[in-house]
């Protein structure tokens, strides 16, 4: 930015970064030798094929990254760019030109990409919250962080009713009423100390206000996304030995909650890099489904519900679901068809 090498001084000693390669480069050598193909994998399809193609299917318009950042830095944006607009005036000084660099470039470069997740952006969160701090004592970003935070709260107050009654298994007894409107509550406390000037109380009130939103939503981890329910469900159900079986397609919650490897059966996997051993050890075919299911009582399955429904039924199996989770559903096979 400012044609000055001086400006790489600013990254660390170079003792610091001999010492960041010591100690994790060896752990990408020593796995990329253990899996023969995977550095291939990693570089061509991991990096080279998320940023060059649509193949991930992950895609965003070119000021994706931009909102998220904006978003993300809730409720010091208007301190974020307040401060940017400082830090630019200033950026004849090699710090200041040091954290534009820090914040703008990823952003500019990932834009580009063909594949965008938010988590891309983490890296410049520690530069927007300096810029930021350089932006707090503006007038205009103390009231803007409190109006985005007394806003947030009271359309959280008054749109929480609709939203509740759209999620499955609600009561108004439900914990969720008393915890979301402590959260909501603590965020509008969050917007009068921010516009009284005081940063470090209104940063321990949103995060206290977030604790709340988590607690809030436990009761509905599953219909927010977890499999941990249905986990525990097939755990109190499952007979000793009784084996399991994820069909048609992977979720990496069940063998999380369980404790232990899940075989998969045709489920889509990056098979370039494994070696047979390890395939046979969690790979399973429809002739072992049939071969469980003449050995055990029962045979476990999670997976979408007519794709293991039919699969059962080619092979002469019986099946029955025994609870549904989103598009997947936890059934029972047996050698006798139901």
């Amino acid at each position: 930015l400012g044609r000055d090498r001086r400006v790489l001084a600013w990254l660390g000693p170079a003792r610091g970064w001999w010492a960041f390669a010591a100690l994790a480069l060896p752990w990408y050598l020593i796995v990329a030798a253990a899996n023969r193909g995977l550095l291939g994998y990693f570089i061509g399809n991991q990096l080279w094929g998320r940023y060059a193609s649509t193949v991930h299917h992950r895609g965003g318009p070119p000021w994706y990254f931009v909102a998220v950042l904006l978003a993300g830095a809730v409720p010091w944006t208007p301190a974020l760019l307040v401060g940017l607009v400082r830090t630019w005036r200033e950026r004849a000084r090699l710090e200041a030109r040091l954290a534009i660099a820090w914040l703008l470039a990823p952003v500019a470069f990932l834009s580009f990409s063909g594949s965008k997740l938010p988590a891309y952006l983490l890296p410049c969160l520690p530069a927007a919250a300096l810029i930021a701090a350089r932006g707090l004592d503006a007038r205009s970003a103390r009231w803007g962080a409190a109006v985005l935070l007394v806003g947030v709260a009271a359309f959280g107050m008054l749109a929480q009713g609709p939203w509740l009654k759209e999620i499955p298994g609600y009561t108004p007894a439900a914990p969720l009423t008393t915890w979301s409107a402590i959260a909501c509550a603590v965020l509008a406390f969050a917007g009068v100390a921010a516009a009284l000037g005081r940063a470090a109380l209104t940063g321990l009130l949103v995060t206290l206000a977030l604790v709340a939103l988590g607690i809030a939503a436990t009761p509905f981890d599953s219909v927010l996304g977890s499999p941990r329910r249905i986990a525990g469900l097939l755990t109190e159900q499952r007979g000793a030995d009784e084996p399991v079986l994820e069909v048609g397609h992977f979720n990496a919650g069940l063998p999380f909650y369980l404790g232990e490897r899940i075989p998969l059966l045709e489920v889509p996997r990056e098979e370039g890099f494994e070696d047979p051993a390890s395939l046979a050890a969690v790979v399973v075919t429809r002739d072992t489904l049939a071969a469980w299911a003449a050995r055990h009582p029962r045979v476990w399955t999670f997976g979408p519900e007519e794709r293991v429904r039919g699969v059962a039924g080619q092979l002469g199996l019986g099946y029955v679901t025994v609870a549904r989770w989103r598009q997947e559903a936890l059934g029972v096979v047996t050698a006798g068809k139901r």
